[in-house]
């Protein structure tokens, strides 16, 4: 064997050598891949189920503390008067986060046309700013204004931030959602979760 042959012999075999582990290492890498894959699949699960359980609280399934509620302009509404079906309650303030208020807004809007029957409790002392704000976001659903001094639960007098929750047909809370700042993420899976319930 020549000089010539030897050299081919050596590089050829180099060659079937670094392809070899280029195999092995594809190999290893798909491997690898996989392995991250299930393992983000499952923290993904994971996550998931973490933010429905955020959506049972202690309200889960007990009754509204009131049977009427007190517009600004005085008016007494019973809730039995004005709810006849599965219902997601918006409750928001004029001082609420207004970045938050302007995102839940949004997506009250996609909701409201998916078909998500949706009630509005605002306090807002200025009629005209609350009106400029749902005409904005195109909100169609009904609006009550509520009275300043009237706190639907106690926790407002404290906490006057926005929140959402499912009101059934028999004036029973379910899922009480306080929307977080700068996490839409949570609010998709929160409404998500009350489409599911009314089987939209």
């Amino acid at each position: 064997m020549n000089k010539n042959q030897i050299l081919i012999t050596i590089l050829l075999t180099l060659v079937i050598v670094l392809l070899g582990c280029s195999y092995y290492q594809n190999i290893s890498t798909n491997n690898k891949i996989k392995k991250t894959q299930v393992q983000i699949n499952t923290l993904v699960e994971q996550n998931n189920l973490l933010k429905n359980s955020l959506f049972h609280t202690i309200l889960s399934s007990n009754p509204l503390i009131t049977e009427t509620f007190k517009t600004k302009d005085n008016r007494i509404i019973h809730w039995k008067d004005i709810i006849d079906k599965n219902v997601l309650v918006f409750r928001f303030f004029d001082n609420s986060c207004s970045s938050c208020l302007d995102r839940e807004l949004s997506n009250i809007n996609s909701l409201e046309n998916k078909g998500v029957p949706i009630l509005i409790l605002a306090t807002f002392p200025n009629e005209r700013a609350l009106q400029s704000l749902l005409n904005r976001n195109k909100i169609k659903s009904p609006v009550y204004n509520l009275a300043p001094q009237f706190h639907l639960f106690s926790f407002e007098e404290s906490i006057p931030n926005l929140y959402v929750f499912f009101l059934s047909r028999e004036l029973n809370i379910k899922y009480l959602y306080f929307p977080i700042q700068n996490d839409n993420e949570i609010s998709t899976a929160y409404y998500q979760h009350i489409m599911n319930e009314l089987s939209l």
